[in-house]
């Protein structure tokens, strides 16, 4: 039975419509057979009481014969009455019962078909226009307003996904640009405070040369730190319009080209690196691109940081590609696993001479989610860093 029910709830529209239809014009017409026949009976019975009559006898045809010059109708008030609204159901009961029957399957059509999608879409469409998507529909049929329905919820699930995206995206613009101003001032202070030393000192001749050619080359330094963090800026702010696309990539050739930028970043240095590939296909649907740029980054910093030994592995998971490097530094500091994702975050065990951008695990983090994945960093057991990118498979 609850298999009939749910399969009449997910009939088509016009199937439920000429099926409801159908069942009530034929309930209609069997009510007004019924009701003809017996107004019909009834009549006769009325008749019968005022005229009597009598039977002619014949073998081959028999006959019930009335005196018609002596038909009565003077009927009594009561009969009379009765008599005219059985005259009435005769001649009016068809067109009415065919007529209610539409109206009720109208009627009961729109209340179990149409009236609660109806008012679902009305709803979800309230909701929409007052910018509130904290909301769900849900209908469990399966003809058009139900596709309707999932449709709307789909579009509704869309609009959350870019929403949040959108504020977290102008969220991540604050803190970009909070982590840009915050790492100004320290330029911009050295800078002021040469500056009055200057104009106190060299108008007076009190500055020797020597000194003057020393502090411009101070403030020639932060000027050229300065220039370095605005073009990390705006590298930072491109990150926005990067779009990633999915082409079936060989896997030899995507690794060569690793081994490669690997080669740039340790030449000359004296520590030994491994290669740990455990890749199980030979193609995957990645952008070959964007996971190039996440490796050069980490890179960066794990050729920054190792002391003897710099690990590199390459594998597949269920429905990701794992890239992940390990080193032998220092390792991540309690400090540094909590702002290792902030913008301009240089890290703990960073020095003056270390002009990087602290941007790199930042460009790293927006590039993998970008790509459906995730990054994580860690300490290893022996000592050292690990970093971690999960780029999912297309």
């Amino acid at each position: 039975m609850g298999r009939l029910m749910q399969g009449l709830r997910n009939l088509s529209i016009r199937k439920t419509f000429i099926l409801y239809m159908f069942v009530f014009i034929m309930a209609a017409a069997l009510v007004s057979v019924i009701t003809v026949g017996q107004a019909g009976e009834m009549m006769n019975r009325l008749f019968l009481k005022y005229n009597p009559s009598y039977t002619v006898e014949d073998i081959n045809n028999p006959a019930v014969i009335y005196n018609i010059e002596k038909i009565n109708t003077d009927y009594s008030p009561r009969d009379q009455r009765w008599a005219d609204f059985l005259r009435f159901l005769d001649s009016w009961s068809v067109p009415i019962y065919f007529a209610g029957s539409i109206i009720s399957a109208a009627l009961l059509f729109y209340r179990n078909k149409l009236e609660k999608p109806i008012k679902l879409i009305r709803n979800a469409s309230e909701n929409i226009t007052n910018h509130n998507l904290d909301f769900h529909i849900h209908y469990d049929c399966q003809d058009e307003m139900g596709k309707l329905c999932e449709s709307l919820e789909q579009m509704r699930a869309a609009l959350d996904q870019n929403n949040k995206m959108l504020w977290q995206a102008v969220e991540e613009r604050k803190r970009l640009n909070a982590a840009f101003s915050h790492d100004l001032r320290t330029p911009l202070t050295v800078l002021t405070g040469y500056t009055d030393f200057m104009k106190n000192y060299i108008p007076s001749g009190k500055m020797p040369t020597d000194q003057i050619v020393s502090t411009l080359d101070k403030m020639s330094n932060q000027i050229m730190r300065l220039k370095q963090d605005v073009d990390a800026m705006s590298a930072a702010q491109r990150l926005e319009d990067v779009q990633y696309k999915l082409d079936h990539v060989e896997m030899a050739s995507l690794t060569e080209q690793l081994q490669s930028i690997c080669d740039m970043f340790t030449q000359g240095k004296r520590f030994a690196v491994v290669w740990d590939i455990d890749l199980t296909v030979l193609h995957a649907k990645v952008d070959a691109n964007l996971i190039i740029r996440v490796f050069e980054n980490l890179m960066g910093n794990a050729a920054r940081y190792a002391r003897n030994h710099l690990e590199i592995e390459l594998r597949f998971i269920p429905e990701y590609l794992i890239l992940a490097v390990h080193d032998d530094g220092y390792g991540f500091s309690p400090a540094d696993r909590k702002k290792a994702f902030v913008p301009f975050y240089r890290g703990e065990h960073a020095n003056s001479q270390d002009r990087h951008s602290g941007l790199g695990l930042y460009i790293c983090k927006t590039l993998v989610e970008k790509h459906g994945g995730t990054i994580d960093i860690s300490n290893n057991e022996t000592g050292g860093a690990t970093v971690q990118a999960m780029f999912r498979l297309g």
